[in-house]
């Protein structure tokens, strides 16, 4: 009888030494487990900033093309009062050199008529 009560108090003690080596098993993989999570925290914390950057980065770009838009069309309005200024030269210069070519046949004209 003592035999058996030692042989499991022995089977107790390894079945203890057993569960002992789970534990600690188990707790090596519950770290691995709350590494893996505060991981993939930071993941997502570093997710959401790269996504709010993105976010600013296109109103920013939006802003920029529409500022661009704005200065191109005040622009194409200067070049546009240019070119009407320019053809308002154009005319008047046609205008100068009509008449100066009908006053020069009017001379010539009253020349020939008055010899």
């Amino acid at each position: 009888m003592e035999a058996q009560i030692v042989d499991e108090s022995k089977q107790i003690l390894t079945a203890l030494a057993r569960l002992e080596e789970n534990v600690k098993n188990m707790n090596s993989k519950m770290d691995g487990f709350t590494k893996v999570s505060e991981l993939a925290l930071q993941i997502e914390q570093s997710t959401k900033s790269a996504h709010n950057r993105l976010d600013d980065l296109k109103s920013d770009f939006a802003e920029k093309m529409v500022e661009c838009k704005k200065d191109y069309e005040e622009k194409i309005s200067i070049q546009k009062e240019g070119i009407t200024k320019l053809e308002g030269h154009i005319t008047w210069l046609w205008r100068a050199v009509g008449t100066a070519a009908i006053g020069f046949i009017f001379s010539l004209v009253m020349y020939f008529i008055t010899k």
